[in-house]
């Protein structure tokens, strides 16, 4: 701030009181005149109108000190109207002697300075010079028209201004002049004022050159040079300003390139920095919209087509990179794409060419996309694409881009969406292929598409890759039936041929390839043709990789459905070729390993395609063939098994992999299969023989083939199942010879015809000592499990076989050793005596066929309860999934009735892991079965496994699976309905299991911790995405049982009521401080059960309560919510209160703060209701009492508004103890909690008796005293509307009268809060407070309307009439108001600061007694000077301002300073005229040189 010193002459001869309040107003006349320069409006209106008042005191101060900071202009005081407008009045004001002609000139000069200094017309400014001048004209007229006309002489754009100078002068003399100077500005003016330009800095302005002046240069090296520099700077300059230079730059760089290729080389390279710069740019959006483009790719795309020797990358390259761009900065959809299309006709249909090589495979999908947008748009308008195509022979056929697009297919989940961008371009690219193709593309994409096209759903099918690919072979087959044409079949299926180089071996296309080349040579009808194909697809296939052996078998097995005797050549040839069998393995012993390998591998993959041709020949050419195609298969493997060296074990795995499709033959020639079947049987019979030395390795390679034989023994064919369980038989029998030591007959049981090899190789097996195996190594649970469906089966053969199978197990387990640690587990008498039984049951089925089947499997079923061990029956338990939904019906239920007799007889012996295990079986057989009669018999079998062990194990189980289940899967959609609901369902309507299960379900609910914001401790909890599931499954199965339990269901929730309301009003709470996280789901699922149980427990109201409010998730919200469902269940239910709030009240004391919050709101609505339970009220108010300290701030609110809601007939007795709680929590470190005290101590004192609150009443008014201060305006407003209330206590009361007195100072402030409620709650308090106040008059000026206005002028002038008041009426209490007032200039809202202001400038100014003015007045100019004319709030600025004057025209101390202006200063200003060109220390040095004068004058 520039002060003027030209008073200190005056000043310092003054006495040290009096010098001192002239040097502070001084300086607060400096202040009021900078505070014209505020940025607020309203601070310069109150800092003008206060030196307006000031100027007639002494306007040559005031002149003094406008004229200071009028130096350097408007550029330097933002505004220089109100300086000028303060100055024209103090000019005004001059007496005569004052107004010497000198002294008006050089204020004339300022003024004229600053006009025609100016380019620009602003009517504020140039108005207020003008009405100095006008004031300076009313005391010397000639001076003033001097001073005009100096600038009438040239043209100059200060003509206007001074025009209207003279026409406010408006005097006849002046009249005529303004005349001459129109004529003279018509005839001299410009007609527009220029406008200035700003600097820009360097990197601009070399920017700016090069684009507009060097770029535009007639040398084109020059030319070259600048756009190769404006290349390199595009990403340095702003976007704003490379934006405004894009349609002057990029026509220069298209120009240059076109021109030679050189030239056009270093162009392209700086258009390609600068169109990365405008579209890929990561600062904002792109800078060039498409039609903006339009005239780059005109240019571009003709070069890009050139393709010459001197460019390494053709046309069709640069033009994809130049597609990839587009559709990767979306110009390829959405509005620009019509345009985008135009551009891609230029490339069509070179792009084809990228399809097919194998180094473009990447980049298949964009590539796609990109002509499915071209044909999308320009398709159905005109048909160039397929003439031009025709047109051009370097373009790949459409034969080979079918094929490299079928194939490319087989993967549905690769990036990119690979395989919807295909099948869309086959679709548009149907006229290329025969019409009827093109039709038959139309059908059937969409179906295609539809199967892939949920990603996520595709992958929870773990077989969806088989799936699809059968899909790809059966779209080739209906493909070509469609076509119908040999030749266009021949060429695909050399184009197939031709693209084997394009795939690894290893890869799932080759195999595919493989494949697709088998389903077209099955369609054609040339021999010659389709041995080529098979020796090629041989040659190119690598039997040693498992994927592509699998392809090549399934890729023959194809063929052979209509070629099978060439077929069976082939494969004749390749056995012949593999080494000559015994041989070539026998030298194979003395070279490389690999050798042996190949040889195995190709054995295997003969086998492979000996069992595809055998399931893909039709049945008719099979029977012709069969012995020629399937014997010599079997006849193979055996060999291959049996001779020496021995086949390592994956080789025969593999072997009797492929064979055991055998058993799927159908069942005619019956003579033929039966054979081929025995053959089989043989086949692995020899395996299991050479499996190895030992017990061990035999047992394990006997269920392998025991597990391969499964998908047989289950099958839902009938003949399936009997070969099946023959074979197992068989099987076991020679297991059961090798364990006797012999290879004998047993029994009646069939024998095995080997031949010589394995003849000849048996002795050598035998001649080595045998190890037995142990029972465990039979694995007997898994096995019986595997049986035991077949002993219920519908055919008799089948049935009598699979009882045969289980006696025989156990007739080996018998005779194996066991562990020690599971011996005594086994009584050997119960489990021979069990067999003997079993044996019987054989026995008798053998000799009736029309015994009781019902029995017989009965009698089955407890022989195997005894014969079963503990471990064994835990795995058969395990295992029964499979047993539960087996193919049968009749089976599946008999296992499952079976089931339910093993867990009744022996459940009491599992472990809970055992339980567990159990539990998980059966539950997936529920899942699996779709038939309501089975699958309610599962839930039989679980309801029986909880009932007879531990209930809880299966309880827990069930609710993680249907977690699991609800967190991952769409249960509405489920096929056959959602089995956990069903488990629910019969738990809920089990006599014994109901109650266990809803009590299960309530201490889930009450244990489960939910995410919670603890936004008080300043930290976040959260769970587990797993604990929210399985919370979200228990709230399902409340909801289950609550809907679907029947009677008993309903029962038991009547008789649990207490606990299950308690419990969802708890989980109520948490899940609503979850959803606050913004996390809705588990409220919503907790709020559909809730619902449940208001409809089984006919609570209607409560229901309608849950449906309008549920899902509010603000706190106040879910509180009022739950109390108004406390509310309702008192209502219905008053009998259940008490046991509820028991509830309630012990998880008042619970770890989790939401549910002691929950639980607090639903006491504070019960405890309105306790009026007729008097034991009840005394225990929750003892609660209540108790966790008012709770850590919760809303737990502690709630607890005291549950204290207040006391029934009224009971509030007496408990008052005292409610007031104290009160009086407490007014002292909480919590604003919410302290508002809710104010509140609760509103309603309170409605109840309250005079003896009651005369204890606490200084106490309540001090600490309502201090939240009158807080933030929160409901506190604040509450806060004096209780201040008021407690008026009725204080009457008569001598300290009261001083709190209302200490008090009223921060009353009058909070009268014009900037809240409507404080304001309201403020006057209310005041009318209240006034009679007791003792000032005569006040109530006369509380009745006017002022008092009650909203506008600050209104509230100033009430603040005027009550001061001057209260100063005359009680002047030994203005001390007080003052220190009081004061304080509030340290108030956080700036309308109490700008209140206090006023409050304190208006009691300065009425008090006349000088003991109390003089330490007042010096403090508070102090701060209103140093301090809050700095305020950043307007309202206090101006404030200020007001007071300011206010307080000078009070002290008189300014009309005792009498300045002298500067002259010298004066003059010189006057003559440079641009006056911001002086420094800030030449007017502070000439300033210093007046106090000479200055006292010289005096």
């Amino acid at each position: 701030m520039a002060r003027s010193v030209a008073f200190s002459s005056s000043i310092s001869t003054m006495p040290s009181s009096s010098a001192a309040a002239a040097a502070a107003a001084l300086e607060a006349v400096q202040v009021l005149v900078t505070s014209l320069a505020d940025e607020s409006p309203v601070a310069r209106d109150a800092a003008l109108a206060a030196l307006r008042e000031i100027a007639p005191m002494n306007p040559l101060l005031v002149l003094d000190c406008c004229a200071t900071v009028s130096r350097g202009g408007r550029r330097r005081f933002g505004n220089i109207a109100g300086v000028f407008l303060v100055m024209a009045s103090a000019v005004k004001a001059l007496d005569r002697s004052d107004a010497e002609r000198e002294f008006l000139r050089k204020l004339a000069k300022i003024a004229t300075a600053e006009i025609v200094s100016s380019k620009e017309l602003n009517v504020d400014w140039q108005r207020a010079a003008a009405s100095l001048l006008v004031a300076i004209g009313s005391h010397d007229p000639d001076l003033m028209m001097e001073e005009l006309f100096l600038y009438f002489a040239g043209p100059t754009s200060a003509l206007p201004a001074m025009l209207q100078i003279l026409a406010d002068f408006a005097s006849a003399e002046a009249f005529r002049c303004w005349c001459q100077a129109a004529w003279q500005y018509i005839g001299d003016a410009p007609s527009e004022l220029p406008f200035d330009t700003d600097v820009m800095s360097f990197m601009n302005s070399v920017f700016e050159l090069l684009l507009k002046v060097w770029t535009g240069s007639r040398d084109l090296k020059v030319r070259l040079s600048s756009v190769e520099a404006l290349g390199e700077m595009v990403g340095l300059v702003t976007r704003s300003q490379l934006k405004s230079a894009l349609p002057r730059i990029i026509p220069t760089m298209l120009d240059l390139c076109r021109k030679d290729q050189e030239i056009a080389f270093v162009a392209s390279h700086s258009l390609h920095n600068l169109l990365n710069a405008s579209l890929l740019s990561e600062s904002g959006p792109p800078l060039l919209d498409f039609e903006e483009l339009t005239v780059v790719l005109i240019t571009l795309l003709p070069l890009a087509s050139a393709n010459t020797s001197k460019f390494e990358h053709s046309y069709v390259s640069k033009g994809l990179k130049l597609i990839v761009v587009m559709a990767s900065n979306c110009y390829l959809s959405g509005h620009p794409a019509e345009l985008a299309v135009e551009f891609l006709l230029v490339l069509w249909p070179f792009i084809l060419k990228l399809i097919i090589p194998k180094k473009y495979t990447g980049a298949v999908a964009t590539i796609c996309k990109c002509i499915t947008e071209l044909c999308r748009h320009k398709l159905s308008q005109t048909n160039p694409l397929y003439t031009e195509f025709n047109a051009s022979n370097e373009i790949p056929n459409p034969e080979d881009l079918f094929a490299r697009l079928l194939v490319l297919l087989h993967n549905p989940l690769a990036r990119g969406q690979l395989a919807t961008h295909i099948l869309m371009v086959m679709c548009y690219l149907g006229q290329l292929f025969p019409r009827n193709l093109s039709l038959f593309l139309q059908d059937e994409v969409p179906k295609m598409k539809a199967y892939i096209g949920d990603p996520e759903d595709l992958k929870q099918d773990s077989t969806y890759q088989e799936t699809w690919d059968d899909m790809i072979i059966n779209f080739l087959a209906e493909s070509l039936d469609v076509v119908n044409d040999s030749e266009w079949v021949i060429s695909l299926g050399d184009a197939f041929a031709r693209q084997y180089d394009l795939y690894a071996t290893c890869d799932g296309h080759s195999a595919l390839l493989h494949r697709c080349l088998g389903m077209l040579l099955q369609k054609v009808d040339d021999r010659i043709y389709v041995r080529e194909k098979i020796d090629w697809m041989c040659a190119h296939s690598s039997m040693s990789i498992p994927i592509n052996r699998l392809g090549l078998a399934q890729g023959i097995g194809l063929v052979a459905a209509s070629h099978l005797d060439t077929v069976l050549e082939k494969l004749k040839n390749i056995l012949e070729n593999a080494g000559q069998s015994a041989l070539q393995r026998f030298l194979s012993l003395f070279s490389l390993g690999a050798k042996v390998e190949d040889v195995d591998d190709t054995y295997a993959a003969l086998a492979l395609m000996y069992g595809y041709a055998a399931r893909y020949a039709p049945s008719t050419v099979i029977e012709a063939r069969i012995n020629a195609l399937v014997s010599l298969a079997l006849s193979a493997c055996t060999t291959l098994v049996s001779i020496e060296p021995r086949l390592p074990m994956e080789t025969r795995n593999r072997v009797m992999k492929a064979t055991l499709g055998f058993f799927a033959l159908p069942t005619e020639p019956s003579n033929i299969v039966e054979s081929l079947i025995t053959n089989l049987i043989i086949l692995l019979g020899a395996i299991l023989l050479t499996s190895g030395e030992d017990g061990r390795s035999r047992a394990e390679q006997l269920l392998h083939i025991l597990r391969q034989l499964d998908p047989y023994v289950s099958s839902s064919a009938e003949h399936q199942r009997r070969r099946g369980c023959a074979a197992v038989n068989e099987v076991l029998v020679k297991f059961r010879n090798l364990c006797s030591g012999g290879f004998g007959v047993l029994g009646s049981y069939p024998t095995f015809t080997l031949n010589k090899q394995i003849d000849q190789a048996a002795p050598r097996s035998l001649s080595t000592a045998f190890v037995l195996p142990t029972r465990d190594s039979l694995s007997l649970g898994e096995r019986i499990m595997a049986y035991l469906p077949r002993c219920a089966d519908t055919d008799a053969e089948v049935r009598k076989v699979a009882i045969q199978i289980l006696a025989l197990f156990f007739n080996i387990a018998l005779s194996l050793p066991k562990k020690k640690a599971s011996v005594n587990d086994i009584d050997l008498e119960s489990s021979y005596s069990a067999l003997s039984s079993l044996e019987d049951i054989v026995s008798i089925i053998r000799r009736e066929a029309s015994i009781d089947q019902a029995e017989v499997f009965h009698r089955v079923v407890s022989s195997l309860c005894v014969l079963l061990s503990k471990d064994e029956l835990v795995v058969l338990l395990h295992s029964c999934t499979l047993a539960a939904c087996d193919k049968v019906k009749q089976s599946s239920d008999g296992s499952i009735q079976a089931i339910i007799m093993f867990i009744i007889r022996r459940g009491k012996e599992l472990r809970e892991a055992d339980v567990l295990r159990a539990t998980q079986s059966l539950l997936s057989s529920a899942v699996s079965l779709t038939n309501k009669e089975s699958r309610r018999e599962v839930l039989n079998a679980i309801s029986c496994l909880a009932e007879n062990t531990n209930h809880t194990i299966v309880f827990n189980e069930v609710l993680f699976v249907a977690g699991r289940d609800i967190c991952t899967k769409d249960i509405a959609r489920i096929r056959g309905g959602w089995a956990i609901q069903d488990v629910f369902h019969a738990f809920s309507q089990h006599k014994v299991l109901a109650i266990l299960f809803l009590e299960y379900i309530l201490s889930i609910l009450h244990k489960e911790p939910v995410a919670t914001n603890d936004s008080e401790k300043g930290e976040i909890t959260s769970e587990s995405s797993a604990d929210d599931c399985i919370l979200q499954a228990t709230m399902f199965a409340l909801n289950a049982f609550l809907r679907g339990g029947g009677k008993i269901g309903k029962q038991a929730v009547e008789q649990s009521y207490p606990s299950v309301l308690s419990a969802l009003i708890l989980k109520l709470g948490s899940l609503h401080g979850l959803a606050e996280l913004g996390r809705n789901e588990l409220l919503r699922s907790l709020l559909i059960a809730f619902q449940s149980f208001c409809d089984c427990v006919g609570d209607i109201e409560m229901g309608k309560i849950l449906a309008r409010d549920g899902e509010q998730t603000e706190k106040e919200k879910w509180i009022d919510l739950v109390q108004e469902v406390a509310c309702s269940s008192s209502v219905k239910r008053p009998k259940e209160v008490l046991p509820t709030c028991s509830i309630l009240s012990k998880a008042l004391n619970k770890n989790q703060r939401a549910e002691r919050e929950a639980a607090a709101a639903a006491l504070s609505e019960y405890i309105r209701h306790s009026e007729k339970e008097p034991i009840l009220l005394d225990q929750m108010v003892l609660e209540l009492c108790q966790h008012v300290s709770d850590d919760s701030p809303t737990v502690r609110s709630l607890c005291l508004r549950g204290l207040v809601q006391i029934p009224k007939s009971c509030i007496p007795k408990y008052i005292q103890q409610v007031l104290g709680v009160i009086l407490a929590l007014l002292e909480d470190t919590k604003e919410s909690v302290q508002l809710t005290a104010v509140q609760c101590l509103l309603t309170v004192l409605n109840v309250s008796e005079q003896d009651a609150i005369d204890p606490v009443l200084i106490n309540l008014l001090v600490r309502l005293r201090n939240l009158q201060v807080s933030m929160n305006t409901k506190m604040r407003s509450n806060a004096f509307a209780a201040y008021g209330a407690l008026s009725a206590y204080g009457v008569g009361s001598q300290q009261f009268l001083e709190q209302i007195h200490a008090t009223l100072p921060r009353l009058i402030l909070h009268l014009h809060d900037d809240d409507l409620s404080v304001r309201l709650a403020c006057r209310n308090t005041f009318q209240l407070l006034a009679p007791l106040m003792e000032v005569d008059g006040l109530s006369s000026l509380l009745s006017k309307k002022y008092f009650t206005s909203d506008r600050r002028s209104d509230y100033e002038d009430f603040i005027r009439d009550l001061t001057r008041q209260l100063c005359r009426l009680s002047p030994a209490r203005v001390d007080s108001y003052l220190e009081s007032a004061i304080q509030a200039f340290d108030a956080p809202w700036p309308v109490i600061k700008a209140n206090a202001v006023c409050l304190v400038s208006c009691m300065l100014s009425f008090l006349d007694d000088q003991r109390f003015l003089a330490p007042y007045f010096s403090q508070v100019f102090a701060i209103l000077v140093g301090r809050l004319s700095q305020s950043p709030d307007a309202v206090v600025r101006a404030a200020s301002s007001s007071a300011l004057g206010l307080l000078i025209k009070r002290s008189n101390v300014v009309k005792t300073l009498t300045p002298k202006f500067d002259r010298a200063d004066s003059s010189q200003n006057s003559q440079h005229g641009d006056t911001h060109t002086k420094t800030s220390s030449e007017p502070q040095q000439e300033t210093i040189d007046m106090p000479n004068d200055t006292q010289r004058e005096q």
